[in-house]
């Protein structure tokens, strides 16, 4: 069982075999510590760096599985309510010493679930402008986005960066994309949740990604205490020194402050229209006197 550990500690290695066959070699791991956890953020703010730290970490393992909220409501109903039973279901395939990726907005059946199966909850943030940069690329880059048609049928990135600003409305030929205010929104009360682990993307980074190794190393310690694994100093650092991969699948740049090049005033108005307030509760502004 030790080797079983190991090579499914080597998360990256191992996924590549197949994640069904991963997945089934996870459920068979019994011998850790807990707790569960559940790694999560708004798409494209980046959940798999916050994985990638996680793999790190010891004891700790992916479960081989990634779920979003919409896999357990009706989208074809408005306001359909959350399947709670399913969700717990699945939640509770995740084994003690085990990690599941996500993207889960504070919806109160989530947050129940995660509470009632003594989950532990880390979320990765990132400025939303960036988030806003990084959708519109990889909407359009991506066959395996849902909206990749929509998307590349769009004249520039100029126009696809609004579209994820404001929003793709819903129709016929289109199950619609919600605008960064709606996002931002959706995932705000985990701000203040008392379970949750607020993972800065920016400071995660690094050097690497434009950050500072002091931020990087103070955010690896909060989250190792968070998911009780304290790591000592040397250990900290050997984590930041391996954190950072350009090898995901979903990799473009990982570095902070992109928006800054690829906004236009334009895009600059639309988004202190929808979101400015929310700019600043997640603590990437002071008020909304920022501009390109």
């Amino acid at each position: 069982m030790l080797v079983v550990r190991k090579r499914l500690q080597e998360s990256s290695a191992a996924r590549a075999v197949g994640i069904p066959t991963y997945r089934a070699a996870a459920r068979a791991v019994f011998f850790l510590p807990g707790p569960r956890v559940v790694a999560n953020g708004i798409p494209k703010s980046g959940t798999h760096l916050l994985t990638r730290l996680l793999d790190l970490l010891p004891r700790m393992m992916f479960s081989g599985i990634h779920h979003s909220l919409t896999e357990f409501r009706d989208y074809e109903v408005a306001n359909a309510p959350v399947r709670g039973d399913q969700l717990r279901r699945a939640l509770g395939r995740v084994r003690n010493g085990q990690y599941m990726s996500a993207h889960f907005p504070a919806n109160p059946a989530v947050r129940s679930a995660l509470h009632d199966l003594r989950f532990r909850h880390a979320l990765i943030v990132r400025d939303p402008r960036d988030v806003v940069i990084s959708q519109a690329h990889y909407a359009a880059g991506s066959r395996r986005h849902p909206l990749h048609d929509t998307f590349s049928a769009m004249p520039d990135l100029n126009a696809r960066i609004s579209a994820c600003i404001c929003g793709v409305p819903r129709s016929d030929a289109s199950a619609g994309y919600p605008a960064i205010d709606e996002f931002l929104r959706w995932y705000r009360p985990w701000l203040t949740d008392d379970n949750t682990c607020v993972v800065r993307f920016e400071h995660l980074v690094g050097t690497s990604g434009g950050g500072a190794t002091r931020n990087q190393e103070a955010q690896i310690a909060q989250v190792a205490r968070h998911l009780r694994r304290n790591l000592h100093d040397d250990a900290i650092a050997r984590v930041g020194q391996r954190l950072f991969s350009a090898s995901s699948a979903t990799f473009r740049r990982g570095t902070a402050g992109q928006w800054r090049s690829q906004f236009t005033d334009e895009h600059v108005a639309m988004f202190k229209a929808s979101a400015a307030d929310l700019l600043v509760e997640f603590g990437y502004e002071q008020d909304d006197s920022w501009g390109v």
